[in-house]
This record gives structure tokens, C-alpha cells and sequence, in this order.
């Protein structure tokens, strides 16, 4: 009975993100985001390593929740940009490509390649960021949103699988 309330909550979760960005006020989903992006990205800022950001715009959207945000960078941390600030990067993927990125269990790389992630605008921007991504460290995270992505990625993989079968 659990694992069929997993797999169902896990082939849901594109409209239970939907029904949260439609309750959750936009404002303050945007700080959660920067919060943790920022928290990942701590070294990096520390380091200079984000500084190719300044000045740019970096829209994240995930397709099939009808979700985005925008973010650019001031040399101190990551920032949230005005919706009419034209992007020069934009990464869109659905629910699930994103999970198995955030997640670490697939690479971004081969969500491009597969077309589960596509990057529009600024390619060399674009590169950039995704690279970085990829070195987050997520082992950083909250350990319940942690537990949480890791326990989403491996029912999507899992059944992922059984499609494949």
C-alpha cells in the first residue's frame, strides 16, 4: 500500500507542484528557492565563481507545473529578477528531469541530450550554469528536503524502469 501511494505521488507530483505554486505566494516560494540555491552555492560566491552572473538573468522553468523564476547575482548572493526582465538564459525541464538533476541521479548532460532539459538564449551562459549545477553539493540540503529528493528520484527511476521493461 505505501509503495503504490510512492508511485502515485510521484506520477502527481507535476500537479501537486502546480496546486503549491498556485497556494504558495510567489514572493515567498522565490526565497525558499534563493535560500537553498544560495546555501548550495556558498562556496562558489565565496570563491568568485558566480561572478560571470552579474549583470545576468537566468530563468528557471518547470514545464508541466506551470512554475518559473528568475535570478541573477550582485556579487554578494544569488537575487531574484523582475518577471519583465528579459532572460538571458533560459533552462525548462518538467518535474521529473528536474528531480533526477537536483537529485544527482542523472546528469545534466543527458537530460540535453534526451531533450528532458533545454537551455534557450545565451548557450555559453547557459553552459555555465548548467556546469555549476553540477557540482552543487547536495548533500548540504536540510536533510528532510535531501531524504525527500532522493526518495522522489528513486521511485522515478524505478519506474522509469519498469516502462523500459
Amino acid at each position: 500500500m505505501i509503495a503504490y501511494l510512492a508511485e502515485r505521488t510521484v506520477r502527481k507530483s507535476p500537479n501537486i507542484l502546480k496546486a503549491i505554486g498556485k497556494i504558495v505566494p510567489k514572493p515567498i516560494q522565490s526565497r525558499f528557492v534563493l535560500h537553498q540555491l544560495n546555501y548550495l552555492a556558498k562556496e562558489f560566491i565565496e570563491n568568485g565563481e558566480l561572478d560571470f552572473l552579474t549583470n545576468k538573468t537566468a530563468k528557471f522553468e518547470i514545464t508541466d507545473a506551470d512554475l518559473s523564476w528568475q535570478f541573477g547575482f550582485n556579487q554578494h548572493a544569488l537575487i531574484e529578477r523582475p518577471k519583465d526582465s528579459p532572460p538571458d538564459v533560459v533552462f525548462s525541464a518538467n518535474t521529473h528531469a528536474l528531480i533526477l538533476m537536483a537529485s544527482k541521479k542523472v546528469d545534466p548532460d543527458t537530460l540535453f541530450f534526451n531533450r528532458d532539459l533545454s537551455i534557450g538564449g545565451d548557450t555559453e551562459l547557459g553552459l555555465e550554469i548548467k556546469n555549476l549545477i553540477d557540482l552543487f553539493d547536495i548533500d548540504q540540503l536540510p536533510p528532510p528536503l535531501k531524504f525527500a529528493l532522493d526518495k522522489w528520484s528513486e521511485k522515478l527511476l524505478a519506474s522509469k524502469n519498469r516502462d523500459i521493461a
